[in-house]
């Protein structure tokens, strides 16, 4: 993961896949891989290393943000509302998630929830710079 460091994506990228074939269940490794696939456009391998971190940590917000992010990257609005309606079930006060969700829906053509999901994610976000 050296790569990723000294900003080198190939080889980051690389160093990724190599460190899930020796342990699959490397959470972090695959969700670092899916974001940098999707950073370079590789949309479905992303979805699928983000998918397969979701089945691995079922409980993780960020899995499910981030496999939502790529859906709608994607266009598949649908996907990607489920996904951040779980990540917010997950964590309610998952500030991104929220920004996120309110992207989905103004691409859905529903700009008031956009709007009030835009509200929430600047509300929460307020707030933990005030802590």
């Amino acid at each position: 993961m050296a790569g990723l460091r000294s900003g080198d994506m190939q080889r980051g990228m690389k160093d990724l896949s190599e460190a899930i074939a020796l342990r699959p269940e490397y959470l972090d490794a695959r969700l670092n891989l899916g974001l940098a696939l999707q950073h370079q456009g590789d949309l479905v391998t992303a979805i699928k290393q983000f998918s397969r971190a979701v089945k691995l940590q079922a409980g993780l917000a960020e899995a499910h943000d981030d496999l939502g992010l790529a859906l709608l990257d994607q266009g598949h609005l649908q996907e990607a509302t489920k996904e951040f309606r779980q990540a917010l079930r997950l964590k309610p006060s998952y500030a991104g998630a929220h920004c996120n969700m309110a992207l989905a829906l103004q691409k859905s053509g529903q700009p008031e929830a956009a709007a009030a999901e835009f509200r929430r994610s600047k509300e929460l976000t307020q707030s933990r710079g005030a802590n």
